[in-house]
Order: structure tokens, then C-alpha cells, then sequence
């Protein structure tokens, strides 16, 4: 068997992309041989990816990184920006532990943790507010030309060498390797999701600042945490109108918004599509996530076409009409795959049915498109007698999937009606959503004709009121098809007994 160090470069390469940095850094040790071998793997291995938290040990350490003489600068690939602080608050119920009862190793650990952590709890808060951090954060990045991608997480799993740059007393240093008793300690860190508006301020100053022409990924999306957009309102984008910042390799785009107040709509909308316009001049895949419900509509940019834009992916957005068909005309010439996820209009039957029309319009490229509307059962259905005149519209849109362009005859649509009961689902006999649209003349006779009726009468869309249970129906599924058939039910969780539409033609229940 041939010795590992007789192995091609490229073969240690590939064994070492699957190893940590530490194991490389072992593997290194062994002999001269592996060393130059392994050296290249064991360096991009640590300087690839790069955590930044908010704390200034860890800014100063990406300061440190960028200036290195070394050239390890140009190595860092992805910035991962994190809004959890490295230090643990013993202080939280959830985190409280009996040291004396968790050994003398794992005891003395903690407590240097919980004392260190004490000393430095603070430091986010100065870090996330502070100007003088911008500006840190701008001169790091300018040196770091080879960024590719920057994302924000919020969980936090710290690497040896990042318990050896916050927890120096550990003495954790290159060589040491990271006791499993700390694995199992920290695991209750402190929840600084406030920071992520301050990140995404500071990050948006620094990346217009330094340029960063490589940079083709910004991720920003994180779990019931969104980005307060009156920070767009700060960004001085007249400053770039005689020369605008090169973000031509920027391809991906991912955010999540959160309006300021009903005041400040209209301003912060302005701000956010002019940054927008620049931002994602080249940009191919956007996806923008809103808070639906805090009733603010939701603007994309209408003067300056997003022109490479081929996919797009809105969740919890309120839009307007006019605003959404005039950006749908300008940006969704090479539109590919679009998907709406819980979005909403001020008058969803209708509205939704004019925004159809316009995507079948102008997406001629269009290869995938996916709804999926906004159950408001609440307000449409469980009101009292004496509140039905209150003007909600009983209705549920369905849930539509279309795979291929909308202009051929084989491309067919999916529809899935989503019952109030449990939510369970039904899913009706595909449609050519493309017919369906040329032909009908308003809302109703589309909604009518994709869903069978079904969208608009509570009887069908509800558990019947004689209590008949609320299956899942699949009309691709022939066994599902002729059992239905068989027994008289049609879709929606009702049955033949207390389906008004019970005996009607098959043609036009199916």
C-alpha cells in the first residue's frame, strides 16, 4: 500500500476537504512530507470561512486577518456575520447550572467561562451602535478582495480557535483539541437579534465603501428576525450618482424587511427601491421576506428594471396593484422561477387574478411558478351571525404550482385547496392555467373554473355541518379519484350528503 504522502496534491486536497482545521493541522505535524503537502488544504480550511460576532476581540482579529503579511487575506472566501454573542450568560434561568455537581474538569471550565463572559456581556451592544465600528468593519473589508459570499447567522457554534480568541484562559491554542465537555456546556448563548439592524447598517456603509467586486452572495434571512427598513432612509445614495459603487458581480440577494411605522411607508419604500436599483443591478436571484401582518404595502422598484433578474421569491409581503404590474412589466422579462408564499393584496381574489394575467403576460420564460395564499379564516369565517355584513369575502384562494412554460399545451397546474378544519388539503384535477386565464373575464369565472366552485363555498371548504371528517384528496392519484368517485365525496371534505353540488354532472365537479 503506497505511503498517504505519495499521493497526488490534488488527492490530499480532496481528503482534506472533508477534515476540520484542526485535523489538518495534526495531519501537518506528522512530517515535512505532509506538511507541504497538507498546507494549502489546512489554511483554506481556516481562513475560507470567517465568523464575524459582535464583540470587538473578534473584530480586531478580522482586522488582524486582513493585514496580515502572509497573504491569509486573500484566502477568506464567505463572511458569516453573526448577531449572537460569543459569551454566555450564566445569569438566564435556562442556562443555570450545578457546577459543583458537573466534575472538577467541566467545573473549572464553566466558571472561567461564566467569569469571562460576565466581564464582556456588555461589548455587543457598544460594538452593533458604534460608528467608529463602521468604519473598523470598512477597513477590514477592504482588505479581504476575494469575499464571495457574506451571510448573518444566529445560531452559534464557536470552533476551537474561537474559544481560544474569547476564552483565552482555556488554553486552547493550535494543537489543543476542543473538550467534548464544553461541547455539552454551551449550549444557552444570549439572543442579540436586536444587532441585526445595526449589522446590516454597518455592512451596507462597508460593502458601498470598499467595493468588494467579487462579492456574488449576500444572505441576510434569519428566523422571526427582520431587518427595520428605515435604515435604507440613512443610506446617502445620491453620494454614488456620478459614480455608483461596482456591485456587477452581485448575483444573490436575500433579505428580511421589517417596515418602521405606517408613517414612514412612503419614505422608506423610495429609499429601499433606489437602493435596491443599485444593489441589484446584475442581480439574479432576489428573495425578500416582509411581516405581512403589520399592514404596511410593500414597494419594488418601478423607475430602474432589475433587467437580469430570473428568479424571485416573495414571502409575507403586502404589495400593491399598480406598483407590482408595473414592476412585473419592467423586471420579469427573463423572469424563470417565481414563487409568492403567504402575500397579499388589498383585494386578493381580484388582485391576485390581475397579477396572473400580467405574469402570463410578460414572463414568456417563466419555467416555475408557486402560490401559496393567505388562509384568512379568521376574519372570514369565524365571525358571529350578527357580524357577516362586516364585508369579508368568504373565500380561500388555492395554492397553485406550475412546472414548464405557460404558453405550451402540456404545461399543466397544479391546485390544492387548503380546508379551515386541521388544515387538510384537497387537490383538484390539474389545470392549464394559461387557458384559464385567456378565457375568463373576471375574477370569479377564473377562480370558479380553476378550483370547481370549491374557493368561495364554505360548505365545500369547511368540515360539512354534519360532521363528516376532512380528508387528504389527491386527483393525480386514480385510486384516490375512483374512491371518491365511488363513495360521493368531492373534494373539500364534505360528502355526497351534505354536498349541494352532489348531483351535479362529473363534468363539472371534476
Amino acid at each position: 500500500m503506497p505511503a498517504i504522502a505519495s499521493l497526488p496534491a490534488e488527492l490530499i486536497d480532496q481528503i482534506g476537504s472533508y477534515l476540520i482545521s484542526d485535523d489538518l493541522l495534526a495531519l501537518r505535524m506528522t512530517c515535512n512530507s505532509l506538511d507541504a503537502l497538507a498546507r494549502e488544504s489546512h489554511l483554506d480550511s481556516l481562513y475560507r470561512v470567517r465568523t464575524l460576532y459582535p464583540v470587538p476581540a473578534s473584530l480586531e482579529n478580522l482586522i488582524k486577518i486582513s493585514q496580515h503579511p502572509s497573504g491569509v487575506n486573500e484566502r477568506v472566501r464567505h463572511l458569516v456575520i453573526s448577531v449572537s454573542s460569543p459569551h454566555v450568560l450564566f445569569e438566564d434561568p435556562c442556562a443555570v447550572r450545578n457546577f459543583a455537581a458537573e466534575g472538577p474538569a467541566r467545573s473549572k471550565i464553566l466558571k472561567a467561562i461564566k467569569t469571562h463572559s460576565e466581564a464582556h456581556k456588555d461589548e455587543s451592544a457598544t460594538v452593533s451602535r458604534n460608528e467608529g465600528y463602521t468604519y473598523l468593519f470598512t477597513t477590514a473589508l477592504l482588505n479581504l478582495p476575494n469575499i464571495c459570499k457574506i451571510s448573518f447567522k444566529q445560531e452559534l457554534e464557536l470552533k476551537r480557535h474561537e474559544f481560544n480568541l474569547f476564552y483565552s484562559s482555556l488554553g486552547l491554542k493550535p494543537g489543543k483539541r476542543l473538550p467534548r465537555i464544553i461541547d455539552l456546556a454551551l449550549v444557552d448563548f444570549l439572543d442579540l437579534s436586536s444587532t441585526y439592524k445595526n449589522w446590516w447598517k454597518s455592512l451596507i456603509s462597508a460593502v458601498q465603501l470598499s467595493g468588494l467586486s467579487k462579492l456574488t452572495e449576500i444572505r441576510g434571512h434569519l428566523d422571526n428576525v427582520a431587518l427595520a427598513a428605515d435604515i435604507f432612509q440613512t443610506i446617502p445614495i445620491s453620494a454614488f450618482a456620478t459614480k455608483p459603487p461596482n456591485f456587477s458581480s452581485l448575483k444573490v440577494l436575500e433579505m428580511q424587511i421589517k417596515a418602521p411605522s405606517r408613517e414612514a411607508k412612503q419614505d422608506w419604500n423610495s429609499s429601499f427601491c433606489s437602493w435596491l436599483e443599485i444593489w441589484g443591478v446584475n442581480v439574479v436571484d432576489l428573495r425578500l421576506m416582509g411581516q405581512l401582518f403589520d399592514g404596511i404595502t410593500f414597494c419594488l422598484p418601478e423607475n430602474k428594471a432589475l433587467a437580469r433578474l430570473q428568479k424571485l421569491k416573495l414571502h409575507g409581503c403586502y404589495f400593491d396593484l399598480e406598483n407590482f404590474q408595473r414592476f412585473v412589466t419592467l423586471s420579469g422579462r427573463k423572469m424563470k422561477e417565481l414563487v409568492f408564499k403567504s402575500c397579499s393584496f388589498e383585494d386578493d381574489k381580484n388582485d391576485w387574478f390581475q397579477i396572473l394575467k400580467q405574469i402570463r403576460k410578460e414572463c414568456l420564460h417563466l419555467q416555475y411558478f408557486s402560490f401559496l395564499p393567505v388562509n384568512k379564516y379568521e376574519e372570514r369565517w369565524d365571525s358571529s351571525d350578527e357580524d357577516e355584513d362586516e364585508g369579508y369575502d368568504k373565500y380561500v384562494l388555492p395554492a397553485l404550482e406550475v412546472k414548464g412554460l405557460w404558453k405550451l399545451n402540456d404545461t399543466m397546474c397544479k391546485v390544492t385547496m387548503e380546508t379551515a378544519e386541521e388544515l387538510a388539503k384537497c387537490r383538484l384535477r390539474p389545470k392549464h392555467i394559461g387557458l384559464e386565464l385567456d378565457k375568463a373575464l373576471t375574477a370569479k369565472e377564473f377562480w370558479d373554473s380553476m378550483t370547481n366552485r370549491f374557493w368561495d363555498n364554505p360548505n365545500l371548504i369547511l368540515t360539512s355541518p354534519r360532521g363528516c371528517p376532512v380528508e387528504e384528496f389527491d386527483f393525480d392519484d386514480q385510486d384516490d379519484y375512483d374512491m371518491l368517485s365511488l363513495h360521493g365525496n368531492y373534494g373539500g371534505g364534505t360528502c355526497s350528503c351534505c354536498d349541494p353540488y352532489a348531483n351535479e354532472s362529473d363534468d363539472y365537479l371534476y
